[in-house]
């Protein structure tokens, strides 16, 4: 892995908040694992649910290692629905035992798909990179699927144009009247797309939307505190996938007129995770010390939520190493979005990222985990604490055996074989259709 993982940063650097990874063929090439041929993962069929299997992936596995307890040739049977041969009383005793216990099984499995949809607050900085796009179409797919309910949009940078560019992919996706705040005290960044949302076909706009200046818009902190207490206890998961501007800001927060709590107490109260994309949790290009930019553009805020953010709401932390394992394909982008003439996510990548280029998806791995932290998409760490450092660096420090410390921050960790499930799965969530264009007649 650490060859590997050398090979796939060799190119990469970061120049302000924008981490550029190589463009063309290398870049395909440096990726830390042997991701399947595009082709073959059935991209562009938007009725296909990546990940809903999960669970009963899971459940599957618990029946198999049950049927390795049966005889082998009734054990054969079960497992290729065959007729049972002539067995002993014993293996026909064990055949029922099995039938039982599958059954309780998928009949639990069933309930699996009637839980209620993650509450979700995204905490973006889109302006620079382009997989805050990706990501933000991925959770409006993920809530016309059932799986999350998208509460708002709070962002981390100041640019003119970001409110009303999130206004119009909530408008494209069917939801023009998503709560948007914008933080007034952050880094000031240019943007290789967010001019696309003034584009227009003849007088209108292009990507339609009513949002025309973020001076219209709320504090992102007084958002987050609005949106919090309107919410039921512990059911709000925050990803945050930038700045820690505002997250970190709510924590410092006193009573007002959404709640009489203070902003600690309201994370403790509502919030059950959160999810954040930053830091750097093993090795990269060869350096045990590599500084990643949603931390270093904002060290001190970075450096504010690690040390108050309450332990009892557990940290996921989705380090550098996880997102740039899984690029997103350029194949898709050239092929799966054109159900319409334009699309802002696909024309958002070109302006940004070209038509040659894999980009790595380090925000939509957080997005992932959060909406689906049990489908087996990624593995934890082991618990422990995670403190950023003057310059930067994000330091994870493991729990000691009964040691009285904070258990609060675990890391994702991901196979090869996760690897290429999860590169599907974002790849099915940004690709399809919004629910309102199969809605028209």
């Amino acid at each position: 892995m650490k060859t590997a993982a050398k090979k796939a940063f060799k190119d990469a650097n970061v120049e302000g908040d924008q981490r550029k990874f190589a463009r063309g063929p290398s870049a395909r090439n440096g990726i830390s694992v042997r991701i399947p041929r595009v082709e073959t993962l059935g991209f562009a069929r938007p009725g296909r649910q990546p990940g809903l299997g999960g669970r009963r992936m899971g459940l599957e596995c618990l029946l198999g290692k049950f049927a390795g307890l049966l005889p082998k040739r009734c054990r054969r049977a079960v497992l290729t629905n065959r007729a049972l041969p002539p067995h002993s009383k014993f293996a026909l005793g064990w055949s029922a035992a099995f039938a039982f216990f599958a059954g309780a099984l998928l009949a639990c499995s069933g309930t699996v798909q009637a839980d209620e949809p993650v509450k979700v607050i995204f905490d973006t900085d889109i302006s620079g990179d382009v997989d805050d796009v990706l990501a933000l179409a991925m959770l409006h797919t993920l809530e016309d699927r059932g799986a999350c309910e998208l509460l708002g949009v709070t962002i981390s940078k100041i640019n003119p144009l970001t409110g009303p560019f999130t206004d119009a992919i909530n408008t494209f996706y069917g939801r023009p009247d998503l709560p948007i705040g914008v933080t007034r005290d952050a880094q000031v960044r240019e943007s290789r797309y967010l001019a696309l949302v003034n584009e227009k076909d003849g007088d209108a706009f292009r990507y339609p939307h009513d949002l025309l200046n973020n001076e219209d818009t709320p504090d992102a902190v007084s958002l987050l505190r609005q949106l919090l207490a309107a919410q039921p206890d512990g059911s709000v998961s925050i990803i945050q996938v930038g700045l820690a501007t505002n997250v970190a800001g709510l924590l410092h927060t006193e009573a007002d007129e959404f709640s009489p709590l203070s902003g600690v107490e309201l994370v403790r109260k509502k919030v059950r995770l959160l999810s954040v994309m930053a830091g750097a949790f093993t090795n990269i290009n060869g350096s045990n010390h590599y500084l990643e930019a949603n931390v270093i553009n904002g060290i001190p805020v970075m450096q504010d939520l690690a040390a108050h953010w309450p332990d009892e709401v557990p940290v996921i932390w989705s380090g550098f190493e996880i997102g740039i394992a899984v690029a997103y394909p350029r194949e898709s982008i050239a092929n799966d979005f054109s159900y319409v003439p334009h699309h802002p996510v696909k024309e958002a990548y070109l302006l940004h990222s070209g038509p040659e280029h894999d980009r790595p998806t380090w925000d939509l791995t957080s997005v992932l985990y959060a909406v689906y932290p049990e489908r087996g998409y990624f593995d934890l760490s082991v618990p422990g604490r995670v403190s950023v450092e003057g310059d930067g660096f994000t330091r994870f420090t493991p729990v000691k055996k009964g040691a009285q410390t904070s258990k609060r921050d675990r890391f994702l960790l991901m196979s090869p074989t996760q690897a290429a499930r999860v590169q599907e799965a974002l790849v099915q969530l940004v690709c399809q259709p919004p629910q309102t264009l199969s809605q028209k007649p």
